[in-house]
C-alpha cells in the first residue's frame, strides 16, 4: 500500500499536467477560436537575471563579506591568546610563583573569553538575520512575482500561466526521469514563452 500510494503521490502532477495539455489540445482542435490563451514563465531565468533580485544577492554579499572579515579576525585573536596563554603557562613551569605571569594568564583568559563570546553572539546573530532577511526577502520576490504575472495575464488576456524551470528543447531535460515527475510543464511551444516580459515588467515596477 505504502509503494502505491508513493506512486499515485509523484504521478499525480504528471497524469494532472498530461490531462491539462491534451484538453487544451482537443479544445484548440475543436474550437480553435474559442481556445485558451497561455503564457509560460520560466521561474530559473527570473531569479537569474532579475537586476532587482541581483542587487539583492550583490547588497547580501558585500554583508556577508563583511561580517565574515569581522569573524575571521574574532578567530585569529583566539588562535593568538591561546597560543600566548600556552606559552605563559611553559614559562610558569619554570618559575611558578611567578605573579606577573600568573596575572597575565588571567588577563589572557579573561580576553579569551571575550572573544569567543562575541564571536559566538556573532555567529548566532548572523544565522538568525540571514534567516530571517532572507526568509522576508524571498517571500517578498514571490509576492512580487506573482502580482507581476497577475497583472500582466489580466491586462493581456491571458487564461492562463504556467510555470516552467527547463528548456524544454534540452535533452537532459525532456528526459530526465529523475525530473520529470516534478515539472509542471513537460513540453511547450516557444511562442508561449512569456518570461521576457515578466521580468521586464517585474524590474520596471
Amino acid at each position: 500500500m505504502k509503494k502505491l500510494a508513493f506512486i499515485a503521490f509523484y504521478a499525480a502532477p504528471v497524469v494532472l499536467s498530461v490531462s491539462i495539455f491534451l484538453a487544451s489540445s482537443s479544445w484548440s482542435q475543436t474550437s480553435p477560436a474559442q481556445g485558451p490563451k497561455i503564457g509560460v514563465v520560466n521561474v530559473n531565468t527570473i531569479f537569474t537575471d532579475s537586476v532587482k533580485i541581483k542587487d539583492y544577492k550583490e547588497s547580501m554579499q558585500q554583508v556577508k563579506d563583511t561580517e565574515q572579515k569581522i569573524m575571521e579576525g574574532l578567530r585569529t585573536k583566539l588562535e593568538g591568546l591561546s597560543k600566548e596563554i600556552e606559552a605563559i603557562k611553559t614559562q610558569l613551569q619554570t618559575t611558578p610563583n611567578s605573579y606577573d605571569l600568573k596575572l597575565k594568564i588571567r588577563e589572557k583568559n579573561a580576553a579569551l573569553a571575550s572573544a569567543k563570546s562575541e564571536l559566538d553572539f556573532r555567529l548566532n546573530s548572523w544565522n538568525e538575520f540571514i534567516e530571517k532577511d532572507i526568509s522576508g526577502r524571498i517571500t517578498t520576490i514571490y509576492k512580487d512575482i506573482n502580482l507581476v504575472i497577475g497583472e500582466y495575464a489580466v491586462s493581456n488576456g491571458y487564461d492562463f500561466v504556467l510555470k516552467i524551470d527547463d528548456d524544454p528543447n534540452s535533452p537532459e531535460t525532456i528526459f530526465n526521469e529523475d525530473r520529470i515527475d516534478r515539472r509542471d510543464v513537460l513540453f511547450f511551444n516557444k511562442f508561449y514563452d512569456i518570461t521576457d516580459q515578466i521580468l521586464k515588467k517585474l524590474d520596471t515596477k
